[in-house]
């Protein structure tokens, strides 16, 4: 095998940053075999599941079968409810805490994002009306 004193030598920065890049480009890979959708998230959830698959690994985020299915559905609050309600998240609760309240902010996101456009179309809608009753009709 291969092996390395790591308490006599340790690791380069640029060899940190190769490990590090290597494991984020995993991350990447993982979350593409479990989520179709999963770029057109929010950022805040992008960062979340790409924390989720470097620190479970894909067999063992493919487990959250729940949580999936909400994220699937950009359902971010029950994912958040469904990441909090698993043994994992009484195993590392502080990391646990952090991804729940980053999927609470994508939900919140998205709300925003909703009502805004729905205010938009609200807008538009008061406007079309307004052009309306001036040409008397």
């Amino acid at each position: 095998g291969v092996g390395r004193n790591l308490s006599d030598r340790g690791l380069s920065q640029d060899e940190i940053s190769v490990l590090f890049e290597t494991d984020i480009r995993l991350a990447n890979d993982i979350l593409d075999s479990l989520f179709s959708n999963w770029h057109k998230f929010p950022r805040v959830a992008r960062h979340a599941l790409i924390s989720m698959a470097f620190n479970l690994g894909g067999p063992r985020l493919s487990k959250f079968k729940k949580m999936r299915q909400a994220l699937e559905r950009q359902d971010f609050a029950t994912a958040a409810y469904e990441a909090g309600n698993s043994l994992w998240a009484k195993q590392v609760p502080s990391r646990a805490d952090e991804i729940i309240e980053m999927f609470h902010h994508a939900a919140d996101e998205i709300s925003s994002e909703a009502a805004a456009g729905s205010e938009a179309r609200v807008d538009r809608l008061s406007e079309d009306a307004s052009a309306t009753s001036d040409d008397g009709f």
